[in-house]
């Protein structure tokens, strides 16, 4: 009989000539089926017969050791490269082991271990299911033979997911090695362990039906239990034979999928003048016409579709492996990507005329929405058309009361119309979204003028306050002056020369006149200097313009204060003598005692070293006059009090009370300087 070889073959040839082989000869060019796990014992099943096949069918092929493999050497003729593979490199000394695992660990690439790991296990799971599709195949119509054959694969793969599921773990434990680095890889390892354990649980349940007898009853015994099934494939085409006739074929599509791509264009450019001004009445006989024909020329485009990517789809699962394959199965993924695009477009023009009856009802909404962004844009004009000219300039009271009039309801209709762009532009889809969403920004727009309008209006009525508190506070600077020539005029009678007649009186018109004076430029002064700091809230213009003329009020003001206070000293002394009298005298003559005393002990202020330089002569004639000039000093502030006092008990009519208080401020300070 003729000779079959199972082998494995690495990646030397490329991806989709790695895996396990039934051949004539290990490496030779007579093939019959192919699997391509890699792992390192053949897979059980998921075999390809003929190798080129576009998929393996559940039972065609079931490996398993045979019996002569059980009792003595395998019977492959040469040694397969995983065999090789599984060579293990000498165990390293046990002092260095764990030094060794952490440096390897180190230098792992963990992203691509992740995805050989994940392919293994992805291998594994596939063989396992259809070793179990294939059991059950087997055990519906097997007899007595087959059930011992099932047994053995199942307790194979069984063995074969335990195996895998330990190099899972032993990868973990690599990874956990490996520290931070390795940390995301144990956490995808730890993932694929579940699936591993699920095929181990169906495994077991499948090996327990068949012990408790649950399957049917064995039939007449089927040959082939053994693992390698001969067969005589025919002749296939050569690699670059096939590859050529894809490559032709794919071309023919890529112009079918532009003849489609062109169909479904010309289906929105035929829809286009309907969709941008749809019929007021779409059930119309006219639209439904129009509708109809939209449909018409949308249906060879969506034929055109289908046919074609049913053809991309039959090419892809026709390609078998080899060279240039992988490229050629990427351009047809790219080219359905192309067709389905092309579909999304197409879609809504099936059904044209539920299409145009939902974008008139649209329309009639989005008009209620225009009407509403008109309506609101009227009215921020009118603000506008009342705040226009206004520049720097302060408004008067008419344009900001009219202005203000409008801008509330300018307010309230922005709302509305921005609420009704805002909540189309979260319901519709399509052209109609782009249209009210154009409306939105339109909205957004003229709110930002209408926010703009109203801090001037705001900043305005400000500007017309602040101008009106300056006219008070003028008129505040004005009274006085007033007041101030008022004191000016009392202060006559002590200004000119002679005799005052009814000075008590006088005095006390005097201070009247003094305090008015004073109090009503304290107010005007406060006045002012509040309307200074509100006036840097108005515009440049305005703010430079107010400044100027606060500024020109605040120099009055200076004026008149310092006027008042120079004829208060200018007439102190005149108007308390005609009053006071004797009082004033003593007060007089008391204050110059205090001269004398500072000049007398004026050689005695000094530091100490300098009174232990001077003589004693000189000290004693300095202390004496400083003792002298004492006493003198106490006596004339003892006389001024007498005699203030004998002033006080005189009936305090006219201006002898204010004239006592301001003659006793001066006592005590001649006293504090004593």
């Amino acid at each position: 009989g003729e000779n079959v070889f199972l082998y494995f073959w690495d990646k030397r040839d490329g991806e989709d000539f790695s895996g396990w082989w039934f051949g004539d000869q290990v490496g030779g060019t007579e093939v019959w089926a192919l699997n391509q796990s890699q792992n390192l014992a053949p897979p059980a099943a998921g075999w390809k017969v003929p190798w080129d096949a576009p998929a393996s069918k559940p039972g065609i092929l079931l490996v398993g050791p045979s019996k002569a493999a059980a009792s003595g050497p395998a019977s492959v003729a040469a040694p397969s490269p995983a065999a090789s593979m599984a060579n293990k490199a000498p165990t390293p000394p046990p002092a260095t082991a764990a030094a060794a695992a952490a440096a390897a660990a180190s230098t792992v690439d963990w992203p691509a271990k992740l995805k050989s790991v994940t392919e293994q296990v992805n291998s594994a799971e596939a063989d396992a299911k259809e070793m179990l599709a294939s059991a059950k195949n087997l055990m519906s119509d097997g007899g007595g033979e087959a059930v011992d054959a099932v047994k053995e694969m199942l307790t194979n793969t069984q063995e074969m997911l335990m195996e895998t599921q330990k190099l899972l773990a032993e990868d973990a434990k690599e990874a956990r090695a490996a520290g931070a680095a390795g940390q995301s890889t144990v956490a995808a390892l730890m993932k694929l362990t579940p699936r591993l354990r699920t095929l181990q649980a169906s495994l077991a349940i499948e090996l327990n039906k068949i012990k408790a007898g649950v399957t049917k009853p064995p039939q007449a015994a089927k040959a082939g239990a053994s693992a390698v099934v001969k067969a005589v494939p025919p002749r296939v085409k050569s690699p670059e034979d096939k590859l050529k006739e894809y490559k032709e074929t794919l071309e023919k599509l890529k112009e079918k999928a532009d003849v489609a791509e062109k169909a479904v264009e010309s289906t929105l450019e035929t829809a286009a003048p309907q969709l941008e001004n749809p019929p007021s009445d779409p059930a119309s006989a006219e639209a439904q016409a129009a509708a109809a024909e939209v449909e018409k020329v949308a249906k060879p485009a969506q034929d055109q579709i289908v046919a074609t990517k049913t053809e991309i789809q039959k090419l892809a699962a026709s390609m078998a492996a080899g060279p240039g394959i992988m490229e050629l199965r990427t351009e047809c993924q790219e080219l359905q990507k192309k067709l389905s695009a092309a579909q999304l477009k197409l879609n809504p023009y099936k059904n044209f005329k539920q299409m145009l009856q939902q974008r008139a009802v649209a329309k009639k909404a989005l008009d209620l929405v225009v009407e509403k962004i008109e309506a609101s844009e009227l009215e921020v004009e009118k603000v506008a058309v009342a705040c226009e000219g206004v520049g720097g300039a302060q408004m008067s009271e008419e344009d900001i009361a009219s202005a203000e009039a409008a801008l509330e309801p300018a307010k309230k209709n922005a709302q509305v119309a921005f609420g009704a762009a805002d909540n189309k532009v979260k319901t519709a889809t399509g052209a109609l979204k782009e249209d009210v969403t154009k409306l939105r920004d339109r909205m957004v727009k003229v709110q930002a003028k209408l926010e703009e309008l109203g801090k001037t209006v705001v900043r305005q009525r400000k500007g017309l306050n602040i101008e009106k508190n300056m006219e008070a506070a003028q008129k505040r600077v004005e009274a006085a002056e007033e007041a101030g020539e008022a004191y000016e005029k009392a202060e006559q009678p002590f200004l000119a020369e002679g005799e005052v007649e009814d000075a008590p009186k006088l005095v006390s018109a005097v201070e009247q006149a003094h305090k008015r004076a004073e109090a009503t430029i304290a107010q005007a002064r406060a006045s002012v200097k509040k309307q200074q700091t509100d006036a840097k809230q108005l515009a440049e213009g305005a703010a430079k313009a107010a400044a100027e003329r606060l500024t020109s009020l605040m120099e009055r003001l200076d004026t008149v204060s310092k006027k008042v206070s120079d004829l208060a000293g200018q007439t102190f002394e005149r108007k308390y003598a005609e009053v006071l009298g004797a009082a004033f005298e003593a007060l007089v003559a008391c204050e110059a005692k205090v001269r004398e005393l500072k000049e007398a002990a004026l050689p005695l202020s000094v530091s100490a070293e300098s009174l232990e330089a001077l003589p004693l002569a000189e000290l004693r004639e300095a202390g004496g006059r400083t003792s002298a000039a004492e006493k003198a000093a106490a006596t004339g502030i003892a006389e001024a009090k007498k005699a203030m006092a004998l002033k006080a008990r005189e009936k305090k009519t006219g201006g002898l009370a204010g004239a006592l208080a301001q003659l006793q401020g001066r006592l005590t300070g001649a006293q504090q300087e004593l």
